[in-house]
């Protein structure tokens, strides 16, 4: 999810990666029809009344007066029940007030659910009940569809302003047009690669169980030297307790996934592969490098993890050859 010990998923990806980019799970809501057609259900075939007039009544059934089947209609042929006009005078306004009633009642709820929901848009109250209906009628500007799946605009621009940060520490200037459009370009792939994987690995089967998710936080919270250490930083990106979780079960995702989808059992380091290597470190002024001997594990390290990255971007690259990608930005 992140650099060595870090919070974020982007080390799956071959391209540079914020520390804990945010992931979205928005796709678009299937269309459920509001009226179900129950004429059908509500056919039955006729049921015929035995006769019950010469039965006793058994205990079972004085007991329990009340049947929970549905009420079957008198025959014809059974004696007529007689009330007088008053009775049924009564019965007729009775129902006629639980009527009125019920169209009172049922006006006044939907009067409360308007009022609740224009409190709720204007940010008075938080109820959350009405979250599904103002995604669907107002979502969110998407930046990118992947296979009918919506990336929202709000986490592209996080994953810019993040990379945006870390090519400030590296000395560039993000408000340059040529560093503005790496940045950009840099940000779409993250959002697709990791919707890709997400996708591939959900229709592969893989499943992230709570248990996995608590012991990588914890690895994180270690990482970070503490608890308070990991909130101070996640304030810094921008980034909340809900959506590092998040972060953090499709870091497992994918990362499982990918241990099956691609094989680095082949990948070797040669012994050329590591000096080169560390003597273009060595070469560089600046920088104080211990002996070969010291780092070489590290260096080894380095090496493997950048071969791992281009099986994973070749990976990627056949998953984009079948999928339809709408960048909107």
């Amino acid at each position: 999810m992140s650099d060595t010990d870090s919070t974020t998923t982007g080390s799956t990806t071959p391209e540079t990666t914020p520390e804990v980019p945010a992931t979205d799970t928005t796709s678009t809501p299937s269309e459920t029809p509001l009226v179900t057609d129950t004429s059908a259900s509500t056919e039955s075939a006729p049921v015929t009344t035995p006769d019950t007039s010469s039965t006793p009544a058994t205990p079972e059934a004085t007991a329990n007066p009340v049947s929970s089947e549905t009420p079957v209609s008198t025959p014809a042929a059974a004696a007529p029940v007689v009330t007088d006009d008053a009775t049924t005078a009564a019965m007729d306004a009775r129902r006629q007030m639980l009527t009125q009633y019920g169209i009172a009642f049922g006006i006044v709820l939907l009067m409360g659910a308007g009022l609740w929901y224009v409190l709720e848009q204007q940010g008075r109250v938080e109820t959350k009940l009405f979250e599904s209906i103002t995604a669907m009628v107002n979502p969110a500007p998407a930046a990118v569809v992947v296979n009918g799946t919506r990336i929202e605009q709000a986490l592209y621009d996080k994953n810019y302003a993040q990379l945006s940060a870390q090519a400030a520490q590296q000395g560039l200037d993000a408000a340059t047009p040529e560093v503005a459009a790496q940045i950009k370009q840099q940000s779409i792939d993250i959002v697709v690669n990791s919707e890709l994987l997400r996708q591939a690995a959900r229709a592969a089967g893989v499943e992230v169980t709570q248990e996995q998710i608590d012991d990588r936080y914890e690895q994180i919270v270690t990482a970070q030297g503490s608890l308070d250490q990991l909130k101070t930083r996640m304030t810094e990106l921008g980034i909340t307790e809900e959506s590092l979780m998040m972060d953090i079960e499709d870091e497992i995702l994918i990362q499982t996934h990918l241990a099956s989808a691609v094989d680095s059992s082949s990948i070797t380091v040669t012994e050329e592969e590591v000096k080169a290597l560390y003597d273009s470190i060595a070469g560089n002024a600046a920088v104080d490098v211990p002996p070969l001997e010291e780092v070489r594990a590290q260096v080894e390290q380095e090496i493997r993890y950048g071969k791992e990255q281009e099986l994973i971007s070749e990976y990627i690259e056949t998953l984009k050859k079948d999928a339809t990608i709408e960048v909107l930005i």
